[in-house]
């Protein structure tokens, strides 16, 4: 925590210090220091009010997410009152809707579950990049029902995506499926899984349909049925073919290397995470091969490779790739995420500690606070 906090204090431009800031205070949460993380934040709240709109709509969302990730409901509610606010002032309408929508899935972490469908159901869907985001935000918004045991709520949202993918469609089940074994529903979790099972098959994107036969395979493995976990996984990989591109290809075989992994099937995954390095070597974009190694390193080490992850590092550019000052940076604080999850904690600081990036420096040291605190911290959406 005073290694983070020496590296926040480095970062002097205000968008990335706000975004550390918001993992920083959630290791703050952690560590049970609430009111200074609700205090760091809503200062970050305060300095975001001058920066142009669209960087200060994306301020907010960063802090509004982590002030319900840490049940400051409260406040959490005036960012989001700021937020949408500047959202009606932003042209873009991608952008305007993708921001409320992730409000609203703050607005459902917080517990307002009828608030959050309220705000999710007045999104436009008769555009496809549109309704994607609403699917989206239902899917997420029937997790968090599904998370506090509602789950008439949360099957009555999933029963709201009838547009977009099918994958959402598939996952949403999913999702749920796996608080329901959490919970001790193993009926309702295994209709769930069926129901999944079989969306997955009919989307004709590889990619996706990995992804939501990958799911399946994981509630599977949560019930206690390896053979078919197993049978599901692989083929799940065999679907990663029918991907449109190299890169998608290599990326979803090495998301289903760390659900393997988190389910204790990493023996298993050495054969396919070899395959997806192979298949990224074959992406003729450039800028989508290094990011794409930047995911699979992430993914090799949550699996426990540590070795092979940082044969991966010279693969990725010491440059700014997005939100990152570094990618380079970036897949550095996902190998020092994985070493913390298998408990490599020493090595993981060690790891982190050696970032040159304050803000990837920062992200790195609070998520190992958060590992030590709750070891099966949730990955991020890239790597699942």
């Amino acid at each position: 925590m005073a290694d983070a906090s020496s590296s926040l204090a480095e970062i002097t431009k205000l968008s990335d210090w706000i975004s550390a800031s918001a993992e920083y205070a959630e290791a703050l949460a952690a560590v049970q220091r609430r009111d200074e993380a609700v205090a760091l934040l809503m200062s970050g709240h305060q300095a975001s009010l001058g920066l142009e709109p669209s960087d200060r709509l994306k301020a907010s969302i960063t802090i509004n997410q982590s002030l319900a990730a840490i049940g400051a409901h409260d406040a959490a509610a005036v960012v989001d009152a700021a937020a949408r606010e500047t959202a009606a002032s932003i042209e873009s309408k991608t952008t305007r809707q993708d921001s409320l929508a992730k409000l609203a899935t703050s607005v459902a972490a917080s517990g307002d579950l009828a608030k959050a469908l309220s705000l999710v159901s007045a999104l436009p869907q008769n555009e496809s990049d549109l309704a994607s985001l609403k699917a989206r935000a239902y899917r997420e918004i029937a997790e968090k029902a599904a998370a506090q045991g509602d789950f008439e709520v949360a099957e009555e949202t999933i029963s709201r995506i009838t547009f977009g993918l099918s994958y959402y469609r598939a996952v949403a089940r999913s999702d749920a499926a796996f608080h329901a074994i959490k919970q001790g529903q193993t009926k309702l979790a295994k209709r769930l899984l069926n129901d999944a099972e079989a969306l997955a098959r009919v989307d004709e994107d590889g990619y996706f349909a990995a992804g939501a036969l990958r799911d399946t395979a994981k509630g599977w493995a949560l019930l206690g049925d390896a053979e078919k976990s197993a049978r599901l996984f692989d083929e799940a990989v065999a679907l990663t073919q029918g991907a449109k591109s190299p890169q998608q290809t290599a990326r979803a075989i090495s998301r289903i290397a760390t659900v393997m992994a988190d389910v204790g099937m990493g023996d298993m995954v050495s054969p396919y995470l070899k395959q997806s390095i192979a298949t990224n070597r074959t992406e003729p974009s450039d800028v989508m091969r290094k990011y794409s190694f930047y995911e699979i390193a992430g993914s090799t080490a949550f699996t426990g490779d540590f070795a092979a992850a940082r044969g991966l590092l010279p693969e990725v550019p010491d440059e700014t790739f997005g939100s990152a000052g570094s990618l380079r940076d970036a897949t550095s604080r996902d190998i020092a995420w994985g070493e913390a999850r298998h408990g490599k904690l020493e090595q993981a600081a060690k790891t982190a500690r050696a970032i040159q990036s304050p803000r990837e420096r920062v992200q790195a040291l609070s998520r190992i606070v958060r590992l030590i605190r709750d070891p099966q911290m949730k990955a991020f959406a890239r790597y699942l």
